[in-house]
């Protein structure tokens, strides 16, 4: 113990001579030294070294000064504090986590985890150490962790004996929230940062750990916290660059610089977002420097490649993943991050090794975890391939539809190769999942995902099975032709493409291959089209980005006019050329000028377009005019065509006028003038189809119904197909009306188009049969009953007496093994009998008797 005598007489002269000293700044409680910390006043907490003699004896004090130190980037000085504390106290934990947090952030992970392993393996540190403090605990916890030990023991026996033993320990909280999102385990992280910040309601970091657990599910949200962490502690690393991150993968440039300027310059994560930003802008100079200084750092490393990955640069995301594993092998969240790269490139049987090692040195590695369940769960999947395509589908999926995907995905192939110059050098893989979750985790690696109808990584596809709830109602096949067109133009450009001009071109050849396919125009987008209020080309990446759908819809449907446009006005060889120039790491808004001109002409001849365009819609209508807040005169709505001379009441002249009129006559019961506003309605603008129940097309086949107009009900529905193929009550209402009229060649082919989607529908495939046995059709009618038997093994007998009866012609061996198994089960089944008995061969005749 030091000897205060000479600080005691000084004091005691001061009393006698009646001055009174400066009050001490050192705090008085732990909540005191824990709000120096969580404010950002680390210089203040740095300075107490001197202060407080006693200050290396007190555990969480000890700490709170070193973790200021590290992070003022003051590692010699940490060190040296180590060093006293263990002098003062030498079975501490503090003096070894000190060591181990300086060796870490210097990124010598291999180091760090030597100390972890050394520190924990003394005796005093394998006990449980009755007189050891709440922080101890959790810094020995984090130890622990770092050595390898198992998560869940050192969760039980370190963190929650220190919530135990305090209940206000603000560390342990922050060490169970990183754990759990280190392991891929959001919710659980989420749950934890909350349960912090009731307590201490004042703790940057944990407001910025449950920002990072949001950030999956709700970006807005997770941005919100960052920020709100960075008004606790403006000088909090982990919200700000939690904040550059996110901008980097969002493609936020003005939010990336603005957070870049205020990290500090030579830490080890602003040196790993420095180098994945100069490799995004194809900056070689700059990211071969950054490679050079990092090139013993292997944690910097795998953060950049992490990074890269997040933005689909995958092939250059696994080799700075190597690259870091050839530093440290055991470096867990590497291998974890290079098998799901692996994953993502379809090479799949590098990837479960990998996954494997995680998971046995690492049970509670969530993400690791659920892929190899996945893994497991889809071992049995059947195998489909076709010249440029490999297939993985559920076994029942891929006997009732398998072929039909691999002759779409073919058809696209033949359609947009040549036409973009693709030659692929390795088949695309596409798998489909009956089951969402399998969906999700294969694609995300966590259970989620409900707003995704299907995901490319470049060679591989995925996508929730149509018979899903989330994709019910839509089309599997414009989905597949999305993203194969997404697999295309991400290849030729290596990745490096802003997601809104990818989304645009797969949403323009979606329209290219089908004009119902894709997203279709809402009115309530008419205004931002006719207001000047559209996203200039130079921020299209903003709306994707914006975490609002009504903007992430409205941006999609911006996106595919901008190419229809591009094409029109210059041809496809350009926007070849485009893509070219994005795959030699050259800026979207550069190459734009490049190929098209300047971006102020372009907005404005843009603008022009697709005022034309929405115009065009309206047909013999116009549009209210836009909000006026626009900056620039709303171009003049053309003349809607006048009600003739003698007409009681004028015509709507808006089309949203017609729309409003005719649904409010129609809710009055008013059939007959809701009929006649909504006619012309159709008439005059038919491509504006929404499969809302307030539609035009929806409440007038509700009044042809009502009144019993079913020819008139059919053209209608008809009519909507031909614009809209995702409309299920269209197909079943169509389906209804042929099925009763017995209008086979109809029904025959809404029955095809109801496979686009519901594949595995067995009504639509039974309408199929009876449509084509009608026409005669036998052979294909016996396909779709064949299918149908798969989907309808109860009634298989039923099914089994079908295929005999339409075969018997066609393949008379076969016919008869399905007669004798539908007769096996119904021995009644006359029909079954007849064709059997017409089937069996003559006896031959018996020689006369001698």
């Amino acid at each position: 113990m030091r000897n205060f005598l000479p600080a005691l007489f000084v004091a005691g002269w001061l009393f006698l001579l009646g001055i009174t000293p400066l009050q001490s700044a050192t705090p008085d409680s732990p909540a005191a030294w824990r709000a120096l910390r969580n404010s950002g006043r680390l210089e203040e907490l740095a300075a107490l070294v001197r202060e407080d003699a006693s200050l290396p004896l007190r555990p969480l004090e000890a700490y709170l000064v070193g973790e200021a130190l590290l992070s003022l980037q003051r590692g010699p000085e940490a060190l040296q504090w180590a060093d006293q504390i263990q002098k003062e106290h030498p079975r501490g934990i503090t003096p070894a986590f000190l060591r181990f947090r300086e060796a870490q952030l210097r990124g010598d992970t291999a180091a760090a985890r030597d100390i972890a392993q050394k520190r924990v393996s003394l005796p005093d540190a394998t006990g449980y150490g009755w007189g050891r403090t709440a922080i101890e605990w959790v810094l020995l916890g984090r130890l622990r962790l770092a050595s390898g030990e198992d998560a869940k023991t050192v969760l039980q026996t370190c963190f929650d004996r220190a919530l135990k033993d305090d209940p206000l320990c603000e560390e342990a909280f922050e060490a169970l929230a990183e754990l759990a999102l280190e392991r891929g385990d959001a919710e659980l992280a989420a749950r934890h940062a909350r349960n912090g910040l009731q307590k201490s309601p004042k703790n940057a970091r944990l407001c910025a750990l449950l920002g990072s657990a949001l950030e999956s599910t709700s970006l807005s949200d997770a941005r919100e916290h960052w920020r709100q962490a960075l008004e606790l502690n403006p000088a909090d690393p982990a919200a700000r660059l939690s904040l550059a991150e996110s901008a980097l993968q969002l493609e936020d440039n003005a939010t990336l610089g603005e957070q870049m300027a205020a990290l500090p310059k030579n830490a080890p994560q602003t040196r790993a977002l420095q180098l994945a930003i100069a490799l995004f802008g194809a900056d070689l100079k700059q990211a071969n420097a950054l490679r050079e200084s990092l090139s013993q750092n292997p944690w910097a490393l795998h953060r950049a490649g992490v990074l890269l990955s997040s933005r689909y640069r995958f092939e250059e995301g696994a080799a700075l993943q190597k690259k870091a594993l050839s530093l440290d092998p055991a470096l867990l969240p590497a291998k974890r991050a290079l098998a799901e790269d692996l994953l993502r490139l379809g090479q799949s049987s590098q990837a479960w090794p990998l996954l494997e090692e995680v998971h046995s040195q690492d049970a509670y590695d969530v993400t690791a975890f659920n892929l190899l369940e996945l893994r497991d769960r889809t071992a049995h999947f059947t195998r489909l391939e076709t010249p440029h395509f490999e297939i993985r589908m559920a076994p029942a999926e891929a006997a009732v539809y398998g072929d039909r995907v691999g002759e779409l995905l073919e058809k696209a192939y033949a359609a947009l190769a040549p036409k973009y110059g693709f030659q692929p050098t390795q088949r695309t893989t596409v798998e489909v999942f009956p089951e969402q979750k399998d969906f999700a985790v294969r694609t995300f690696g966590v259970p989620g995902g409900d707003g995704f109808l299907g995901v490319c990584f470049g060679p591989v596809i995925t996508a929730p099975s149509p018979a899903s709830p989330r994709a019910a109602g839509h089309s599997w096949e414009a989905t597949l032709w999305h993203e194969f067109t997404h697999t295309i133009t991400l290849s030729l450009t290596h990745n490096r493409m802003p997601r809104w001009l990818s989304e645009g071109i797969s949403m323009y050849e979606e329209q290219q291959a089908n004009p119902a396919w894709g997203r279709r125009f809402q009115p309530r987008y008419a205004p931002r089209l006719l207001g000047n209020r559209l996203t200039p080309l130079e921020d299209m990446a903003a709306p994707f980005r914006s975490g609002n759908p009504a903007d992430l819809d409205f941006a999609y449907l911006q996106s595919g006019l901008i190419v229809e446009w591009l094409v029109q006005k210059k041809g496809m060889p350009t926007l070849r050329s485009l893509l070219a120039d994005l795959g030699l790491g050259q800026d979207l808004n550069a190459c734009l000028v490049k190929r098209y001109g300047p971006l102020p002409k372009l907005n404005e001849e843009f603008r022009r377009f697709a005022a034309q365009w929405v115009n065009a819609l309206a047909g013999t209508f116009a549009w209210k005019p836009a909000a006026p807040d626009s900056d620039t005169p709303n171009p003049p709505p053309k003349e809607p065509s006048h009600p003739t001379p003698g007409d009681s009441a004028a015509a709507p002249r808006f089309y949203e006028e017609a729309l409003k009129e005719g649904r409010r006559a129609f809710l009055q019961k008013d059939f007959a003038s809701a009929r006649k506003t909504l006619e012309a309605a159709i008439s005059g603008a038919p491509r504006i189809v929404s499969s809302d129940p307030s539609g035009a097309y929806p409440t007038l086949a509700s009044i042809y119904q009502t009144l019993g107009l079913e020819s008139e009900e059919a053209e209608l529905w008809e009519n909507a197909l031909h614009h809209a193929a995702d409309l299920p009550l269209a197909h079943e209402r169509l389906t209804d009306l042929y099925t009763r009229r017995k209008d086979w060649p109809k029904l025959e082919a809404v029955a095809r188009r109801s496979l686009g989607l519901h594949p595995m529908s067995l009504p639509v495939l039974e309408s199929l049969w009876k449509a084509q046995s009608a026409l005669g059709r036998l052979s294909e009618a016996a396909d779709a009953c064949s299918r149908a038997l798969l989907l309808d093994a109860a009634h298989a007998p039923r099914w089994h007496s079908r295929l005999g009866l339409l075969l018997e012609t066609l393949q008379p061996e076969a016919a008869r093994t399905h007669l004798l198994q539908a007769l096996e089960i119904n021995p009644r089944d006359r029909a079954a009998l007849q064709a059997l008995s017409r089937l069996q061969p003559p006896r031959p005749k018996e020689p006369p008797t001698p």
